[in-house]
């Protein structure tokens, strides 16, 4: 087997399929036709020597080979397609470029709906401007703002818990859910108790210290009337989801979209706190560059426009 003989476009034809679960859906995402798809699933099965996937009723199914293969080269294709984007970033000429630092769940947790927005707002302001997004775990996050190789980042207001050096604007309250696979028992109550929470693992996205992140959970959990006999860090966000989709545990997190259209995990809203955590931008207070207070010109302006037509009759 030489995985070499394995083409981006194979690779990013399996992924289609595994988005969609329908060769007739994917084939159509990528412009190919069926039969052309098909070629390239089969090339992918000869090099690797297993089966990727099955034809049941449901519609497509991978096999557990293919599973863990979907999970890691989805990771794989992020960071290639984050590679390629920065390479035309230098070859681009443009007048200024802009690094905006996110986190990797951006796409997909609603609690980042806004930001984006704004953000797309601000290139469209500013065409000149060329917006570079990248895409960083937490702790990979808090290593870029500490090391200032960012202009603006967008994260939770906990991600960047005892930096120094940076401020910070609010953009939106964030709603936190209880979130579990449906293949759990306790998922298929209307109402969550949470006292049934204490025999779950919970798991999180590690930021930065283990042992006081464990520590704030649990006084987190404690505030809601339950302790997890368990916490579980992880790094990455794929993780996190693949294992709270397979029932592995339980966790307290944002509402993610269109993550798997073929797997439900149910979300439990938690209760309104007086002080809810936020998603803000961050700057590097010390050294503000002409690009930075452009997009913070841009968003006091479009602040007062959203109160202004929030308070419209």
């Amino acid at each position: 087997m030489s995985i070499y003989n394995i083409s981006m476009t194979q690779i990013e034809a399996f992924l289609a399929v595994v988005r969609y679960r329908n060769l007739s859906r994917a084939s159509k995402a990528l412009y190919i036709s069926h039969s052309t798809l098909i070629k390239k699933l089969k090339h992918m099965e000869q090099v690797l020597e297993f089966p990727l996937y099955t034809r049941g009723k449901q519609g497509i199914e991978l096999t557990k080979e293919g599973a863990y293969l979907a999970l890691h080269l989805t990771a794989v294709c992020e960071e290639y397609q984050k590679a390629v984007e920065y390479a035309k970033n230098i070859h681009t000429s443009i007048k200024q470029t802009m690094q905006f630092v996110v986190p990797s769940a951006f796409d997909a947790d609603e609690n980042f709906e806004m930001t984006a927005e704004i953000i797309r707002e601000f290139g469209r302001a500013h065409p000149e401007i060329l917006i570079n997004m990248v895409l960083d775990s937490y702790s990979d996050l808090r290593q870029a703002v500490r090391m200032r190789t960012f202009d603006i980042a967008f994260a939770p207001d906990f991600v960047l818990s005892g930096l120094t050096g940076i401020e910070t604007r609010p953009i939106s309250n964030m709603k936190q859910y209880i979130a579990m696979s449906t293949k759990l028992q306790s998922a298929r109550k209307k109402e969550l108790d949470f006292k049934q929470l204490e025999d779950k693992v919970f798991y999180r996205i590690l930021i930065s210290d283990i042992d006081h992140e464990r520590q704030m959970f649990f006084e987190e959990c404690e505030r809601y009337g339950f302790r997890p006999k368990q916490v579980d860090f992880i790094n990455d966000f794929q993780t996190f989801m693949h294992n709270i989709k397979e029932g592995l545990g339980v966790s307290i997190c944002g509402r993610v979209k269109n993550y798997d259209e073929n797997v439900n995990i149910k979300y439990y809203p938690l209760p309104d706190s007086d002080d809810p955590p936020k998603v803000v931008a961050a700057f590097c207070g010390e050294q503000r560059t002409t690009a930075v207070q452009l997009f913070l010109d841009f968003y006091e302006r479009y602040e007062e426009e959203q109160k202004e037509s929030a308070s419209a009759p």
